[in-house]
């Protein structure tokens, strides 16, 4: 979702699914940034995992560009929050001054008790994702600030 938000809104997308997992999985949140082509790449992970069940590893990302996009990010952030594990409603928030901004979501998945999806298999599905959204950007030619 691009956000452009001359007027700086607060924008938010929750993501529900029926998972159907009890309390035996194993769960685990990490987040982290970096570098591609140019643009800064901040995510937050969830991960539902256990030997039964397909595992469930949501990734919500942002992505903005303050030299070809004119991205602003001053003062802002996104929380992520969690609810259940039988159905999983994660929101997103993105607050304070975010505006020329990509923000998304994407679902990883394993076959039961193959463990967990490594932060290195994130960040290249994401490196993937953000370089094709990018190209297409430029291919776009958006207007600059």
């Amino acid at each position: 979702m691009w956000i452009d938000n001359p007027d700086y809104n607060v924008y938010s997308m929750k993501v529900t699914s029926f998972a159907n997992v009890y309390g035996n999985e194993s769960y685990t949140e990490y987040h982290g940034c970096f570098d591609v082509m140019g643009s800064n790449v901040t995510y937050d992970v969830t991960h539902l995992y256990d030997r039964i069940h397909p595992s469930i590893c949501e990734v919500y990302f942002q992505v903005s560009n303050p030299k070809d996009w004119h991205s602003e990010a001053i003062d802002s952030h996104y929380d992520v929050t969690f609810e259940n594990t039988y159905y999983l409603t994660n929101t997103i928030v993105f607050s304070g001054r975010i505006r020329r901004t990509l923000v998304g979501y994407f679902l990883l998945s394993r076959y039961p008790g193959v463990g967990l999806i490594q932060e290195s298999e994130v960040k290249e599905a994401l490196t993937k994702i953000v370089g094709s959204i990018t190209n297409s950007l430029q291919d776009l030619n958006i207007e600059r600030g």
